[in-house]
């Protein structure tokens, strides 16, 4: 079990390592960002902003690009520090009311959050491809309810992860570790639906 624990939610000693390096920081960011654009489908995002098959001239093209890398880094900006800091403020306060030391700092926290989409991107897609893509509003009640299952799913394994990678950085008591995953998955619900129905549809808005 231990083991299967260290595949799905990565190893303790992994997030021991992670240091201030802002370089890496950076490079993490631009991928969350290039992850939030372009997944989970990529062909469908490039054939929409970027060819002439959805009715693009060469001008919108050329000004669809430069916007690119702007809502990309906004992107990623947004997504990791938006979600990232919030925690990272809660859960010093935690500790200062323990009065014992860690190992945390915002940069640490911003990256495990980063890690933790290279578990499940590669899953999620694959999910999209298979069966997600096939789900509409007339799909039949079974799926639909299959599909909520999936997503839920998905959010309780990304918010474990999370979990994991803070209760190392901070070192919590056995009480405090059970708490971060609540509060952690209650905030990522609620920054997921504020990310995806508010500041993406804005953000899109910006391309020709």
């Amino acid at each position: 079990m231990h083991k299967l624990w260290n595949v799905l939610l990565y190893p303790a000693g992994l997030y021991q390592k992670l240091t201030d390096n802002k370089v890496t920081l950076v490079t993490g960011i631009i991928l969350v960002g290039l992850i939030d654009f372009f997944l989970p489908d990529v062909k469908e995002a490039y054939k929409a902003y970027f060819t002439v098959l959805a009715g693009k001239t060469a001008v919108d093209i050329q000004f669809n690009i430069a916007a690119a890398v702007f809502v990309i880094l906004l992107l990623g900006v947004i997504d990791v520090v938006f979600f990232s800091v919030p925690l990272y403020d809660v859960f010093r306060f935690f500790k200062k009311r323990e009065g014992l030391p860690h190992r945390a700092s915002a940069i640490k926290v911003m990256k495990v959050y980063i890690m933790s989409h290279f578990l499940l991107i590669p899953v999620s897609v694959i999910l999209y491809y298979v069966f997600f893509r096939y789900i509409t509003k007339n799909s039949s009640v079974p799926e639909l309810i299959l599909a909520e299952a999936a997503s839920f799913a998905i959010m309780i394994w990304a918010s474990a992860i999370i979990t994991r990678g803070i209760n190392v950085l901070y070192q919590f008591s056995p009480y405090l570790k059970r708490l971060t995953f609540l509060v952690v998955f209650t905030w990522g619900y609620l920054f997921d639906i504020v990310f995806n129905m508010q500041i993406m549809s804005w953000l899109l808005k910006i391309f020709k």
